[in-house]
C-alpha cells in the first residue's frame, strides 16, 4: 500500500497584545521521545498545580499531555490505538510571539480498497480507523512537538506554560492542555497536504482534507481546480471555506467568520502564513474556536472542528458507550476516573436513576462515587451538577446530541463534595 512520509506540518503561535469500525473510544498513547534528563524527562521540582499532581516538570507535561489526548479519546470511536510521538525542544522565540507547538500525522495512505474515496490521501490514524486495523504496527501516526524554552529563563517571551489540567490558567501564562486539544487536531487529520508554493497536488492526488475546501469566488471546491487557482485560492481571505455537511449544520451558531451559503471560514491571509493558512479557522469567527492560529484563552473542547473530522470520516458526534442519557433522551453524561493513591485509571459505570439525575461507580457497584443532574428550565442553556462522595480525581463530559456540543469539567484529586456546582451547558 502506497504511503508517504509527511513534509508539513501545523503550528500554533502565539502573539503578545496582537466502514468498519468498532464502537469504542480510541486510545492515544503517548510514544516519548525526549532524552533522559529534558523534556518529557525533565527532573526539575516543579510546585502541583491545578489538578497536575506531577512532582517534576517532565511528570507535568506527560500529565498534562495524556490529560488532553484522553479528551480527544472520549471523542472519538476506533479499534486502533494512536501512537502519537511527543518531544519537547527549543522553538523559536522572540519577545513578542513565539511558536508554542506544532504536530501532523507521520504518514498519508490512499487506494486501499476500504477507502470511501479513491486516489486521495488519508491521514495515518484516520486511515486505520476507516481499514479497522493498523496498517503498519511497526510505525507511529502523529508527532507533537513543543517549547521547552517557555519554562525558565532562556526564552524573552513573558509568558510561561501553565500545565494544570482545570483550564484556569492564570493571566500571563499558556495553558498547555490547550494546545495540546488544538495540535492533536492537527495531528488527526486538519490539514492540506497541497504545495502552497505551486498549488499541486500532493503526489498528484487529492488529500481528504482538501476535498471539503470550497472558494467562494470561482464556486469550485479545491479537487476541480488547476495548481494555479489552487494557488490563488490559498489567499483568498473571507472566500475560502469549509464546506461539509457535519460543519455546515454548525454555521447558525456563530455571529462572525461565515461566508457564502453559510459555510465557515478558513484562514487564508495574504500573504501566506506558512503552517497557520489554510489548517485554521478565520481570525473572524465569533464566538472564537480552539482551532484558530493564535492562542487566545484556555479552551479544553473540540468545537467544530469535531464536526471537521467527520466530515473527513472520523464518524458522526455520539455518546460514549459508557455514558448515561438524561433529559429525555437529550443530554448524554460520562466520566473518567484516576485513583491518586494508586494511579489507577477508569470509566465510570453509570446507573440512571430518574430521567433528570443518576450516580457514577467506579470499583464497586455498591459504593457511588459521583452524583450528577440535568435540569432544563427552557432556556438556551442546561442546568447541570455533580458532586462527589470521595476525593479521586475526575472528569465529567455533557454531550448535548441534538447538537454535538461537549463540556468538559474537571474536578481535581483531593476535592470533596460539592467540587463544582450549578455550571450551564448551551443547548
Amino acid at each position: 500500500m502506497p504511503s508517504e512520509v509527511l513534509p508539513r506540518l501545523a503550528a500554533l503561535i502565539l502573539l503578545l497584545a496582537a466502514s468498519r469500525v468498532a464502537a469504542q473510544p480510541v486510545a492515544i498513547e503517548i510514544v516519548n521521545l525526549d532524552a533522559p534528563g529534558e523534556g518529557l524527562n525533565d527532573p526539575t521540582p516543579t510546585p502541583r498545580v491545578g489538578g497536575n499532581t506531577g512532582a517534576t516538570l517532565g511528570e507535568q507535561r506527560r500529565i498534562a499531555f495524556q490529560y488532553a489526548a484522553n479528551l480527544w479519546s472520549r471523542r472519538l470511536t476506533s479499534a486502533v490505538p494512536i501512537r502519537a510521538e511527543v518531544t519537547f525542544d527549543p522553538l523559536p522565540c522572540a519577545p513578542t510571539t513565539t511558536i508554542l507547538g506544532y504536530a501532523g500525522a507521520l504518514y498519508l495512505y490512499r487506494d486501499d480498497p476500504s477507502f470511501p474515496r479513491k486516489e486521495t490521501w488519508y491521514p495515518v490514524a484516520l486511515a486505520n480507523r476507516i481499514k479497522g486495523k493498523d496498517l503498519d504496527p511497526t510505525r507511529n501516526d502523529i508527532e507533537a512537538h513543543f517549547n521547552s524554552v517557555l519554562d525558565g529563563n532562556a526564552c524573552p517571551f513573558p509568558r510561561k506554560w501553565y500545565y494544570g489540567l482545570d483550564g484556569q490558567a492564570p493571566p500571563g501564562t499558556i495553558d498547555f492542555v490547550t494546545i495540546v486539544n488544538h495540535e492533536l487536531t492537527h495531528g488527526l487529520g486538519f490539514n492540506t497536504y497541497v504545495e502552497t508554493s505551486s498549488g499541486a497536488k500532493y503526489a498528484g492526488k487529492d488529500d481528504i482534507y482538501m476535498t471539503q475546501m470550497f472558494d467562494a469566488t470561482l464556486l469550485k471546491r479545491w479537487p476541480a481546480m488547476t495548481d494555479g487557482e489552487r494557488l490563488a485560492s490559498m489567499t483568498n481571505a473571507g472566500n475560502l471555506l469549509w464546506d461539509g455537511p457535519f460543519v455546515n449544520s454548525h454555521a447558525g451558531e456563530f455571529s462572525g467568520g461565515v461566508g457564502a451559503g453559510q459555510r465557515i471560514m478558513l484562514y487564508a491571509p495574504k500573504p501566506l502564513e506558512k503552517g497557520s493558512s489554510l489548517a485554521h479557522w478565520d481570525l473572524s469567527l465569533r464566538p472564537h474556536e480552539t482551532l484558530e492560529p493564535f492562542y487566545r484563552v484556555p479552551d479544553h473542547v473540540s468545537g467544530i472542528s469535531r464536526d471537521a473530522l467527520s466530515d473527513m470520516g472520523w464518524g458522526a458526534r455520539t455518546a460514549d458507550s459508557n455514558a448515561m442519557i438524561l433529559s429525555e433522551g437529550r443530554v448524554a453524561v460520562s466520566l473518567t476516573w484516576r485513583n491518586q493513591y494508586s494511579n489507577k485509571t477508569g470509566l465510570g459505570t453509570p446507573v440512571k436513576q430518574m430521567d433528570q439525575y443518576g450516580y457514577f461507580w467506579f470499583d464497586s457497584e455498591t459504593n457511588p462515587e459521583v452524583f450528577v443532574k440535568v435540569l432544563d428550565f427552557g432556556g438556551p442553556s442546561y442546568l447541570v451538577f455533580h458532586s462527589a462522595l470521595s476525593d479521586l480525581e475526575y472528569d465529567v463530559t455533557f454531550t448535548v446530541l441534538a447538537t454535538g456540543r461537549q463540556y468538559v469539567f474537571h474536578r481535581p484529586a483531593g476535592s470533596v463534595c460539592g467540587a463544582a456546582d450549578g455550571e450551564t451547558v448551551k443547548k
